[in-house]
């Protein structure tokens, strides 16, 4: 089914006709009071209940509700985010009433029942646990509640003491029962039920952009206390839909793998489409060893739940009947067989119908809407922020001064306007079935705008009568992973100015305050000017040192022919292109070093770019789509995550060098497939696998992108991509795609890509880094060709072999093992930030530039001095460090 055609088609969604409406009919108030009289809801102040004009709901069509009195609302929460597939669907209700012919419910305490065997076969072919187990509940909660007794229970049946901790996120919400609650971070008017909490290791939730590194680090300081890591993937969704990096997510998840302890997936909310694939865990390439599943399951026809365990999981509670290795732990009313026989059918329809493909393009609309309305005019004051993923939106609002349960208000208002909306907090989540039409998108969005117009004009209304000032609309939050936090301003000062003093205060405060030094020099050694702090006072202090920190590898930015090829440039062509390279921007000199390229790389084509990181960017942009996995190396340069994050492709990062990890990744995924790696990497100097990457590029179909941006010393590598003998005679090996910067090895300005002829022309014409934007100056273009031709000349080649001799000597200086480094950059490993400052600092005093380089550069504990030589460094300069830094690792 095509993403963009309109959902549902009217035969899966027609109504059962109803029967005939009972006469008379009482009124919604006659309801009421009925129900306050009965019934006890939950989150609801009883006092408050018939005062707030509750919905009574009779009957349901399609994805309306409708009340006693007739009244339609469309169900733009899912019912508490349950309904998938709209209410009253023809499979769903089919599937039911066929059950309901055989048997309604049988114990699964020892006996089974057919239904629940064939929903739990059909899960298991979807779910991304490994050799998943079912056990079956009523709710998510209860699911929630099983993985905690089964993390605890797996390390005790393992024969493992201690091991009785978890760690949960910030801002996490699991469910209400004693245990869920105790994995939450409260709120929600359950801090009085802290007494009865049981303690969890908390680091920050998705808000903080440092949640990931925090997180890793708990885990490894307290891997040996730990029973299992529990998050949300992807979503946070009652903290109000606060949204992860999917790489992050993973990332946590292979941190987990290395630590040894477990983890559990809460997919209560994120389960079954909401993401826009079937479970968030597939957008972040997780596979947990424990999944919660409800919410969804049924469609939101009956309440049922389950905790999936993959077999190393199931297999600790294998042993003697009766024994202590079982899991006394069940629900009367697990494995419903009603439940199991909608689920089932449920699971049918979302694939039979293309329902997903119809998520992502709905949740595209909607955000696009949702930017469009809230980001203009006085709502852009009201609205501080739209959070997405899939079909699960929370607009958050900055209420006006004065205004009482606002978000409340504006949901009421939208409730009156017959769409159902809900608040969490200052936050309006929108989350409607997966079926939505483009039509009931558009109401739902226009009706959240007037809402919010109305309410606000009530509120200003209000504090006019009572004398009260308005304030005029508050600022826009700065950005989507970002939350407003007006606590941190004085209330008459909210402004980009206070913003930036309160940033600049946090990064200075948290002693990682960085900015440029000027270094005035031609080559290696010149007077560096050191930036003083945001704060200090007096003139920039001034040193006389040689450096170790450009890459500048063979010092060709100063060689007399490329300054001279720079000069004619500019005196024949002027200091710019003038256009982008598409326009006017391609002068003679591009294509005389496109050409050039090619040649030195073997390849058929290649075109130029601005800059190295634009090259990366514009590449994998090009070759993006939601069709193509990018399958990415962990330590990969950032313009490679940017390009990736950027390119609307499925991002799979692999661990550092791992193949095999990469090969797992590649595996199940039936579209394009793209594998990204530096050739060497910058920060560890090491070199990536190239024949075994390339051997599981030509395997799987794979197009391989190797950036060679720091290989100014890597060996020839095109028998190892090419070669008969690593892929047969009758292939030529993978597609192969070179990407890499002229500043470097060639000391220039530009990047490259090159490759085969129509691969290069699909980027000249698709990537967005080429088309707009200026072309690379001719003045570095020729400076760049002529570096080239000095590189592949017999001077070209000394030059590399006395850079192999200067990262020689420092390599033996530090009393680095293993093999020695293929990179001009060898890193000196200390641990700690301070550390590595201090020493930095030490050098410095000795006239050597060195610097340290710490998170979020690097992961924390391996801050480190970054030293990058050059063929430029003189002999008795390379010494002179190596002494230095041989005294400084001795000590």
């Amino acid at each position: 089914m095509s993403a963009s055609a309109p959902y549902p088609g009217p035969a899966a969604l027609a109504p059962t006709p109803n029967a005939d409406p009972p006469t008379p009919r009482e009124s919604a108030s006659q309801w009421i009071a009925r129900d306050e009289k009965v019934v006890w809801h939950g989150f609801t102040q009883m006092a408050a209940f018939a005062g707030s004009a509750p919905v009574v709901v009779e009957r349901a069509e399609a994805r309306e509700l409708i009340d006693v009195e007739g009244r339609r609302y469309l169900d733009a929460i899912s019912s508490l985010w349950v309904t998938t597939l709209g209410h009253r669907h023809q499979d769903l209700d089919q599937a039911l009433t066929a059950q309901l012919a055989k048997v309604a419910h049988s114990t699964m305490l020892g006996s089974s029942n057919t239904a629940v065997v064939e929903l739990a076969e059909a899960l298991a072919r979807v779910v991304p646990v490994s050799d998943p187990h079912f056990l079956f509940a009523s709710d998510g909660a209860s699911a929630v509640e099983q993985a905690l007794k089964i993390a605890f229970q797996y390390w005790v049946n393992k024969g493992v003491r201690g091991r009785s901790a978890y760690l949960a996120l910030g801002d996490a919400y699991h469910g209400d029962t004693v245990g869920s609650l105790s994995l939450g971070a409260g709120g929600f008017g359950t801090d009085i039920f802290d007494p009865l909490r049981f303690p969890v290791l908390r680091t920050p939730g998705y808000a903080d952009p440092g949640w990931l590194e925090k997180a890793t680090a708990a885990l490894e300081e307290n891997r040996s206390v730990l029973a299992a890591v529990v998050v949300e993937p992807l979503v946070q969704g009652a903290a109000g839909m606060l949204v992860a990096d999917p790489s992050d997510v993973r990332a946590l998840g292979e941190a987990c793998r290395r630590a040894g302890v477990l983890l559990v997936a809460d997919e209560v909310a994120t389960g079954f489409g909401r993401t826009g694939r079937l479970f968030a865990s597939e957008w972040c390439g997780l596979e947990p060893d424990v999944m919660c599943l409800g919410k969804g399951l049924t469609g939101g026809y009956l309440p049922m739940s389950a905790t999936v365990a993959s077999r190393q999981v199931y297999d600790a509670f294998l042993g003697e009947d009766l024994g202590p290795q079982a899991f006394y732990h069940g629900h009367s009313y697990g494995g419903n067989a009603l439940g199991a026989a909608v689920a089932l059918a449920h699971l049918g329809v979302i694939e039979r119908d293309g329902v997903l493909d119809n998520v992502l393009a709905r949740g595209e609309q909607l955000g696009k809407l949702a930017g469009e309305r809230f980001g203009q005019g006085r709502l852009a004051g009201l609205v501080k922020q739209v959070r997405r993923r899939g079909l699960m939106m929370g607009v958050e609002i900055y209420p006006p001064p004065g205004a009482e349960r606002f978000a409340k208000r504006v949901c009421a208002a939208a409730t009156r306007r017959g769409v159902l909306l809900r608040p969490l907090g200052d936050v309006v989540v929108v989350m409607p079935p997966l079926t939505v039409s483009p039509e009931e998108i558009e109401r739902i969005v226009d009706t959240l705008a007037d809402a919010l117009a109305e309410t606000a004009s009530e509120t200003a209304g209000r504090a006019s009568s009572e004398s009260r000032p308005v304030r005029a609309s508050p600022e826009v939050s700065p950005g989507e992973e970002r939350p407003y936090r007006p606590e941190r301003y004085p209330a008459t000062e909210r402004s980009w100015r206070a913003e930036a003093d309160v940033r600049c205060a946090e990064i200075e405060a948290s002693g990682r305050w960085r900015a440029p030094k000027v270094f005035d020099a031609l080559g290696p050694a010149g007077v560096l000017t050191l930036a003083p702090g945001p704060t200090a006072l007096g003139p920039p202090e001034t040193r006389a040192v040689v450096a170790f920190a450009s890459n500048d590898y063979l010092g060709l930015s100063a060689h007399r022919d490329v300054v001279a090829a720079a000069h004619q440039a500019l005196d024949r062509f002027g200091t710019g292109a003038g256009a982008s390279r598409l326009v006017t921007g391609t002068r003679p000199l591009h294509v005389e070093l496109e050409c050039e390229i090619a040649s030195w790389k073997h390849t058929e084509r290649a075109a130029v770019f601005p800059t190295g990181f634009a090259a990366n960017l514009g590449v994998l942009g090009a070759l993006g789509g939601r069709d193509v996995l990018v399958c990415s190396d962990a330590l990969n340069h950032a313009s490679i995550v940017d390009g990736a994050r950027l390119s609307r492709s499925q991002v799979a990062v692999y661990r550092h060098g791992d193949v095999a990890h990469a090969a797992e990744l590649l595996a199940s995924w039936p579209g394009l497939k793209v594998i990204v790696s530096d050739l060497v990497f910058s920060m560890d100097g090491d070199m990536a696998p190239v024949g075994e990457l390339a051997e599981l590029a030509a395997r799987t179909g794979a197009l391989l992108v190797l950036d060679e941006a720091h290989a100014v010393m890597a060996p020839d590598c095109r028998p190892e991509l090419h070669g008969p003998e690593l892929h047969g005679p009758e292939s030529a090996g993978p597609d192969v795609l070179y990407v890499g910067t002229l500043s470097k090895t060639l000391g220039s300005l530009g990047g490259f890509v090159a490759g085969s002829r129509r691969l290069v022309e699909l980027i000249e014409n698709s990537a967005r880094s080429y088309i707009f934007t200026t072309a690379l100056t001719p003045a570095d273009a020729a400076a760049a060709l002529a570096a080239l031709r000095v590189l592949r000349s017999e001077e070209g080649a000394s030059l590399v072999a006395r850079l192999a001799g200067h990262v020689a000597s420092v390599h033996r200086a530090v009393g680095a093992g293993g093999e020695m480094p293929v990179s001009p950059i060898v890193p000196v490993v200390l641990g700690s930030e301070e550390r590595a400052l201090a020493a930095s600092a030490e050098l410095l005093d000795q006239g050597i530039w060195v610097p340290a380089i710490r998170p979020p550069s690097v992961p924390e504990g391996t801050s480190r001095l970054r030293v990058t030589l050059s063929a430029a460094h003189s002999d008795a300069q390379v010494q002179m460090l190596c002494a230095a830094l041989a005294k400084l690792v001795g000590s």
